[in-house]
């Protein structure tokens, strides 16, 4: 798949949004709009533009929006377009694996928290097998084989018809009230805004609390595999 098709795949399996800083240096709309260039807050890869700081101004960073970008140039996307034709390298190599493995975006794609699809489709009334096969349907697009179908069963089986705790959906709401831009970028707090959104992007969302933790962190798991498998990545 290409850097955005990746992308936009990891995110309506996890039925997570990117949420993404809004795409504009003037977020108080104080600039006149022949000056004012707005890109909104991106829904799909291909809105996402360049975050390139060429003033090397922390305050301006975009922690949320970087994870994304970040994803997207691992994969061949040229977040510099100094020549109206874009060429890409599309070879793969050894980041791409890393990154998804190991970023924080792989870890928001994989994470149980109460915004995820997966967290809904744990919580049903079904048969382990069956979440095993709707795994494999959602992600790879096939049924499982018998091999993996047995592999899986034994990493989730233990705990999983206790696996619910009762306990309510909860929505995540961001600790952090204050917002930097142009204007007032240059605020001596301002670095240390943008240095505390990075951190709560991060640490991620913090996990359900109507799984328990020791099967949730086995389904993280058996996601995690998944999304690595390279069939997700290649189109057939």
């Amino acid at each position: 798949m290409t850097a955005e098709q990746l992308v936009d795949s990891l995110f309506a399996l996890s039925g997570k949004d990117f949420d993404s800083e809004p795409l504009t240096m003037d977020p108080e709309d104080r600039q006149a709009a022949k000056d004012h260039s707005n890109l909104g807050v991106p829904q799909r890869a291909w809105q996402f533009t360049g975050l390139a700081n060429e003033r090397d101004r922390p305050a301006l960073a975009k922690p949320r929006a970087q994870v994304v970008a970040d994803v997207l140039t691992t994969f061949g996307w040229r977040e510099s377009r100094a020549e109206p034709r874009s060429v890409r390298d599309h070879e793969a190599n050894v980041l791409q694996p890393a990154l998804l493995a190991n970023g924080t975006m792989g870890g928001r794609i994989t994470r149980l928290d109460d915004s995820s699809a997966f967290t809904e489709l744990a919580l049903q009334d079904q048969r382990l097998d069956e979440l095993i096969r709707e795994l494999f349907r959602e992600i790879l697009s096939r049924e499982p084989a018998a091999p993996e179908l047995a592999r899986f069963r034994a990493a989730l089986e233990p705990g999983y018809d206790t696996r619910r705790t009762g306990a309510p959906k909860q929505e995540f709401h961001s600790a952090i009230t204050k917002a930097v831009s142009w204007a007032n970028h240059l605020n001596p707090d301002a670095t240390n805004v943008i240095l505390a959104v990075e951190k709560e992007v991060n640490a991620g969302e913090p996990p359900t609390a109507r799984l328990t933790a020791d099967w949730r962190e086995r389904m993280e798991d058996v996601l995690w595999a998944l999304m690595l498998a390279p069939e997700f990545i290649y189109l057939p």
